[in-house]
């Protein structure tokens, strides 16, 4: 019985940790994703010269934001929400 327990319970850890590594989640689109992307077509000069952003709206956790890594939306375009960052940053999600 003992064993049982214990191997349900490996068995949940990893899938747990193949989720989380293999963002199976927002493949499936369950959690919002974002992508490098071109500036707006609105953008003024100083904005063009930011790092671009593209996010997606996952149906669990909605859209992505991008405030805690400084950057500030430009708005939404179809089902996209862009932000651009003064200062770079490597992986936003």
């Amino acid at each position: 019985m003992l064993l049982r327990i214990v191997l349900v319970g490996a068995l949940l850890i990893a899938a747990m940790v193949y989720v989380k590594q293999d963002r199976v989640l927002s493949k499936i689109g369950l959690v919002g994703t974002c992508v490098p992307s071109l500036p707006a077509a609105n953008a003024d000069r100083a904005q063009r010269r930011a790092q671009w952003w593209s996010c997606g709206e996952g149906a669990i956790t909605g859209y992505p934001g991008l405030e805690a890594q400084s950057c500030k939306s430009a708005g939404r375009v179809g089902n996209r929400e862009l932000w651009y960052c003064a200062t770079p940053i490597s992986e936003p999600v």
